[in-house]
């Protein structure tokens, strides 16, 4: 596969998304009964993640997924995690670690299962196939109630003007964009942005062009390097300088006011 598997997967991961979305505010346009192909489209989308996790090796590989890949770590990491969580070990590895606990009594993985399981967790393109249509389904799960407005809606509303157009630049170190990211992430995490909500690494990537910032490809990349390689006592200098700043901007108007009392 390319190079740049984050890359490739990204651009995967939006193109497949935006496919559906189109087809399926296609057929939505188009019907005459709006609200029961709404309900038909719903469960599609249902069936089809649930699908996805039927067996329930995958479903904990979907859990491994998600997890990593909502805390900004690399395709390629996550891959590598599975390939080592899934594609390797004994035949009976599991089988005894769960007898051994006593949680409950399974029969073992057949060879033939055992090593298709290997193989997929090993074969990363159709890991990248299988989270491409995983993510990209249940994205569209969570915004078919927005398409649905939109298109009964009819005219989309008109824009307001009334607010005035100002250009906002990030006047950062263009060197360091991890600070743009490193500030967008510690908000979302404190609960400030969509109640610490959302796709984080969509939510960087808007606010990126509301500041004419260009991220460039590798930024989550760049991103997950700067945590996992960092000193244990280290802190990102960002938050110091804002913190510093708006004590000096808090000062500046008690002594404004002090000087016209």
């Amino acid at each position: 596969m390319s190079k740049d598997l984050n890359q490739l997967f990204e651009g995967l991961y939006r193109r497949y998304f935006a496919v559906l979305e189109h087809n399926f505010k296609h057929r939505l346009k188009r019907a005459k009964d709006k609200e029961f192909v709404f309900e038909e489209l719903t469960k599609s989308v249902s069936f089809a993640l649930d699908w996805l996790g039927t067996d329930e090796n995958k479903k904990e590989m979907i859990e491994v997924f998600e997890n990593h890949y909502k805390r900004g770590e690399t395709t390629e990491y996550i891959f590598n995690l599975i390939r080592k969580s899934f594609g390797e070990g004994e035949d009976v590895a599991s089988y005894k670690i769960i007898s051994e606990e006593g949680a409950k009594e399974i029969k073992p993985y057949l060879a033939d299962e055992k090593k298709q399981l290997r193989k997929f967790a090993s074969n990363e393109r159709a890991l990248t196939k299988f989270f491409v249509r995983y993510l990209a389904n249940k994205e569209l799960k969570n915004v078919l109630p927005e398409i649905f407005s939109e298109v009964t809606a009819g005219k989309n509303q008109p824009k307001d003007t009334s607010l005035p157009d100002y250009e906002i630049k990030w006047t950062g170190n263009k060197e360091n964009k991890n600070e743009f990211v490193q500030i967008i992430y510690a908000l979302h995490a404190a609960g400030r942005i969509n109640n610490g909500k959302g796709e984080i690494t969509k939510i960087v990537e808007e606010l990126s062009k509301a500041f004419n910032l260009k991220l460039g490809n590798n930024w989550q990349s760049n991103h997950s390097n700067s945590i996992h390689k960092r000193r244990a006592d280290y802190e990102p200098p960002i938050f110091k300088e804002i913190e510093q700043a708006y004590k000096r901007y808090e000062l500046s108007l008690i002594d404004a006011k002090k000087k016209r009392g």
